[in-house]
């Protein structure tokens, strides 16, 4: 039994000491300007369910990008933290695709 104890103390304590707290954003996070750039966004009702922001950390950035569920366009509505729209050439293009990391998406209904 404290076998059992012991490596389950181990385990938590492991699990605990492996998350990093530096990524993670709570919704009170988000800049003035995103929470009014999607209050001002046409949403009816149930529509905010399916349209998400995400927070991206990119060459040790942070972006979000605005996904509308009735875009094609994936990374369309990129914006950096002082809510610039960001712009990409083909090379930085695929990089960003390549290298970016999705630290959280929310819907745009909790904003």
């Amino acid at each position: 039994m404290k076998r059992l104890f012991l490596f389950f103390c181990i385990f938590l304590l492991l699990g605990v000491l492996a998350c990093d707290k530096k990524d993670e954003i709570e919704s009170n996070e988000y800049p003035v300007w995103l929470k009014q750039k999607v209050r001002e966004m046409p949403l009816s009702g149930e529509l905010c369910k399916f349209n998400l922001v995400m927070t991206i950390k990119y060459n040790d950035k942070i972006y979000y990008n605005i996904q509308m569920s009735y875009s094609s366009c994936m990374y369309c509505d990129i914006y950096d933290e002082s809510g610039s729209r960001k712009t990409l050439n083909e090379t930085e293009w695929k990089d960003f695709i390549t290298n970016l990391k999705i630290i959280k998406s929310q819907s745009t209904c909790n904003l």
